[in-house]
């Protein structure tokens, strides 16, 4: 299953990087993709608990909101 958190705050491939860098805190690179185009992250897991924490993750970051 796939999941989408959406992502508000991303303008540039600087902006991807850092997202991508936050969500690889939690899961391995090989289990996402940041994307600009949608300002979002799509996840390959539906799991509820990774989910909120990735968005927390992104959040207390503080540049980007995580939806």
């Amino acid at each position: 299953m796939k999941s989408i958190i959406q992502i508000e705050g991303m303008s540039c491939k600087r902006c991807v990087a850092h997202v991508a860098s936050l969500v690889q805190e939690v899961l391995p690179p090989e289990k996402f993709v940041v994307s600009l185009e949608n300002k979002s992250v799509l996840l390959q897991s539906d799991d509820s608990a990774l989910i909120e924490q990735i968005k927390k993750t992104i959040n207390d970051d503080g540049i980007y909101k995580a939806n």
